[in-house]
């Protein structure tokens, strides 16, 4: 058993045991064990060279008004501020993985069975995410951050949250029609009228590297950027997206306050299904946004059942397919074996 498989095992095991008002003790201590698991992990994930060759070709002594200069303005300016003061590349991942897991903090307080969600996020959204792509990673947590205002229909704090998101990396642009729809009844007209409303608006955001996601995720001009696991990813999306679309006035009784935020991320969960033909590189970037509410419509679904007993065992479901999936990517995954299977910790040299 890899270390990941056993911190997985654990999480699962308190989302089944813990009760509800020992939940906030806890998730602090998971989410507390995670800053330094994740935060301190040294040459572990596949962008662990490429972050570290941008942090070392910041000049020592750079100025932070560089950052206004760049494309993903508040991620350079921590950079080039870690960079400055002279603290350490361990420093950086700590520090983005702090706020990582501060997003996290608030959406799952704020959410039904917090330990359990925590649990079904950890294989993908923490390891294979927030253990190598920091940006997005920090984008998806203030996505997750919106939708907590989203809940609260407060329309202005979730566009403000969206597009703190993309200073950090720019594909969060692409979830700012969420802002038009808090707080109204959600239907697929109100969709569409939102994503006409505020494209521009994301565009302008995204600026001149519209051209190069084009060309990374359409045309391909970088070589074959196709991304193998994405389609496995997808169906861990897709299946719960469909079973709340078919059961929703179920959930919709039960837990009226994150329906509409679900409705939503369902429908843009089924929309993605084209790419998994047209570009499943695109897939695997998008994949990551809709996987948190993804794992919160399994888990939703799952409590909607009358019977505690049945509920019980309906609950290892998600739980056996999303460790039989890291399980396997452990065993099959190139990237696995080159980037995770030897976990190190700044700690420990």
């Amino acid at each position: 058993m890899t270390v990941y498989t056993a911190i997985y095992a654990i999480f699962a095991s308190l989302g089944i045991a813990v009760r509800r008002k020992q939940e906030a003790l806890f998730l602090a201590l998971a989410l507390l064990f995670l800053l330094f698991f994740m935060g301190t992990r040294y040459e572990v994930g596949c962008d662990f060279g490429g972050y570290l060759n941008r942090f070392e070709n910041i000049h020592p002594y750079a100025s932070l008004g560089e950052a206004f200069g760049k494309q993903e303005i508040a991620f350079s300016f921590l950079e080039i501020a870690t960079r400055t003061s002279g603290l350490g590349f361990v420093s950086l991942i700590f520090s983005s993985t702090l706020i990582i897991l501060i997003c996290y903090w608030v959406f799952l307080r704020q959410i039904h069975n917090s330990l359990l969600v925590l649990a079904l996020l950890f294989p993908i959204m923490m390891m294979q995410l927030g253990m190598s792509g920091l940006r997005q990673g920090i984008a998806v947590g203030f996505l997750l951050v919106a939708a907590t205002t989203f809940m609260k229909r407060q329309r202005l704090m979730t566009a403000l949250w969206i597009i703190i998101g993309t200073q950090f990396h720019l594909s969060a642009a692409v979830f700012l029609p969420l802002a038009f729809l808090a707080g109204r009844d959600v239907s697929l007209k109100q969709m569409i009228a939102a994503g006409l409303l505020l494209s521009p608006l994301a565009l302008l955001l995204v600026g001149d590297r519209i051209g190069v996601y084009q060309d990374r995720y359409v045309d391909e001009i970088y070589g074959d950027q196709s991304s193998a696991g994405a389609v496995f990813r997808y169906a861990l999306n897709i299946v719960p997206a469909a079973l709340f679309l078919y059961f929703r006035k179920t959930v919709e009784g039960h837990f009226p306050k994150e329906y509409q935020l679900l409705l939503i991320f369902a429908i843009a969960t089924v929309a993605l299904a084209p790419l998994t033909v047209l570009s499943t590189f695109a897939l695997h970037r998008l994949n990551f946004y809709v996987m948190p509410f993804t794992i919160m419509m399994a888990v939703y679904l799952i409590y909607c059942i009358p019977s505690t007993r049945d509920r019980s065992l309906a609950l290892l479901i998600p739980i056996g397919a999303y460790g039989g999936y890291s399980v396997l990517w452990q065993l099959t995954s190139l990237h696995f074996e080159y980037c995770y299977s030897n976990y190190q910790s700044y700690l420990a040299l």
